[in-house]
């Protein structure tokens, strides 16, 4: 809940108050043709035979499209059950329209007028609800922006006299005596806003419920915490990917959409924050959350990228991004940190948590904080195609002037045992041969048989890494979620003990 209206019901007499006044309209409305309504209604009171005052509809067409779509709509919102089936309301075929109004501001009719005579031969006078309104998520800010709309009258209320006199006025149509009052056009600039940003809202909204109902149904019928097996990790990737592409095309929005509606939504954050509202304030950031994981699926931007894009706002000389998630470059030593403890793979002798703090350290003062970034299992294989390129940026931050990543960790990597394997004539090929990698298999295995050699664990790592880096250009051949993970991990492991191997001393 929002607050947004205090005092006030959240109920469907707020929302028909709501739409009357002109400031929220349904998307659509579901209200089928009497005769429709009334054979649905008799249909579902079956208990006992029962003969209807007006007339109910024939068999043909009109109730064989009504019954379509019934079940379709109830197929769709119940897929848990029926699986996954597309919702009826989001491509209405032509047989459908009969059974949905467009809401118009100058047509309001109140829901009561629009029940339905449903009288019989037992219930001699009875009416049904036949209205059902359908609203989209994003409408909830929107609803928010307009619950202070219009004009405030501020009124001392606690006599009672004076109290009858205001609301005899008032239902009189006059303005009480006395009464001060004030304008609020913000929530006509908001409107105007969100007509302005209505597709991005509407492709936000569409992808972030279809991407959960896709989630849900890989994991149907597992209980407690676990993981996403390898296949499901896959499918959920590909169908987030499928998702974000269909989300676009679907509602005709690019990148440059997205990132407007970001910016909005970041800028209404500020606001509503600034004055004292985070409820609302966290409804725009939680909305901008999704934005920014559509538009990292529809672009090659990083966290970092997009950030920079949106840019500043709100009065501030901040990124805008930063001042919604100030612990965002925390976090993300965090989660570095966290990641090399769990997956190192080295002895405890050789590295101290000391060196990891001052890895982490490192990367922030360089502006690579996104390094193991949140969205990094996301976009698997480009994210560690991105990630060798950062490595590459560490050592050239850590003194290295060479041109390429395998001589910088050349450079860099003085310890015997190391320094020796990658000079090999046998191991450089693994890292810079193209061909080698048209059988990916058979080079993983010659690149892993390295790790039973002194020094070789590590040379492995540098091997793969300067593979991945001179491989940006072309697609990753490597199809398992846990060996993307391994890759993943592993680039962390040679980038942080190369920054260990450049700060420490050598005897000469």
């Amino acid at each position: 809940m929002l607050r947004a209206f205090r005092g006030e019901y959240m109920g469907s007499g707020l929302l028909e108050m709501l739409e009357e006044s002109g400031l929220l309209l349904p998307r659509l409305r579901i209200r089928l043709p009497d005769p429709i309504a009334r054979r649905f209604w008799l249909r579902s009171h079956d208990e006992m035979p029962r003969r209807m005052t007006l007339p109910i509809e024939p068999d043909g067409p009109g109730w064989d499209a009504a019954v379509a779509f019934d079940e379709a709509l109830h197929r769709s919102q119940n897929w848990i059950v029926y699986g996954l089936a597309p919702n009826p309301l989001d491509d209405l075929e032509a047989r459908f329209l009969q059974l949905i109004e467009q809401p118009s501001r100058d047509a309001f009719v109140p829901h009561r007028d629009r029940r339905v005579d449903v009288s019989n031969d037992i219930e001699e006078t009875l009416f049904a609800d036949n209205c059902d309104d359908r609203y989209s998520t994003w409408q909830l800010l929107l609803a928010a922006e307009q619950a202070e709309a219009g004009v405030a009258m501020r009124i001392n209320l606690e006599d009672e006299r004076r109290f009858a006199a205001i609301r005899s006025a008032m239902e009189d149509g006059r303005l009480p005596e006395g009464a001060r009052f004030t304008y609020n056009f913000q929530p006509v600039h908001a409107a105007r806003e969100f007509r302005k940003h209505e597709k991005a809202f509407d492709a936000v909204v569409w992808f972030v419920e279809e991407r959960g109902r896709a989630l849900n149904n890989l994991v149907k019928g597992q209980g407690g915490r676990f993981r996403l097996s390898p296949e499901q990790g896959r499918q959920y990737d590909e169908a987030t990917q499928d998702l974000a592409a269909a989300s676009c095309r679907r509602f005709d929005v690019d990148v440059e959409a997205l990132v407007a509606v970001i910016r909005y939504c970041a800028k209404r954050w500020s606001d509503w924050d600034g004055d004292g509202r985070p409820l609302i304030a966290d409804a725009y950031k939680d909305f901008a959350g999704a934005a920014v994981l559509l538009t990292r699926r529809r672009s090659a931007l990083s966290f970092v990228e997009l950030r920079d894009r949106v840019g500043v706002g709100g009065g501030w000389h901040k990124p805008v991004l930063d001042l919604m998630w100030p612990d965002w470059a925390k976090q993300e030593k965090e989660r570095v940190s966290l990641t090399l403890q769990a997956n190192l793979g080295v002895k405890a002798s050789t590295l101290k948590q000391a060196d990891i703090d001052a890895f982490v350290e490192f990367l922030a003062s360089e502006g690579l904080e996104a390094f193991c970034n949140e969205f990094a299992i996301e976009a698997m294989k480009s994210d560690i195609q991105g990630m060798a390129v950062v490595v590459e940026h560490v050592a050239t931050a850590l003194g290295s002037n060479k041109d390429q990543l395998y001589e910088q960790f050349k450079q860099l990597w003085r310890n015997p045992e190391v320094s020796a394997i990658l000079k090999r004539g046998d191991v450089a090929p693994l890292a810079r041969q193209a061909s080698l990698a048209d059988d990916w298999p058979a080079l993983k295995a010659k690149i892993d048989a390295l790790r039973a050699e002194p020094g070789g664990g590590i040379a492995a790592d540098l091997v793969v890494a300067h593979r991945i880096r001179g491989g940006v250009h072309s697609q990753l051949p490597e199809d398992d979620h846990l060996e993307l993970e391994a890759l993943f991990t592993g680039l962390m492991r040679a980038a942080l003990l190369t920054f260990v191997e450049a700060r420490s001393e050598r005897p000469t």
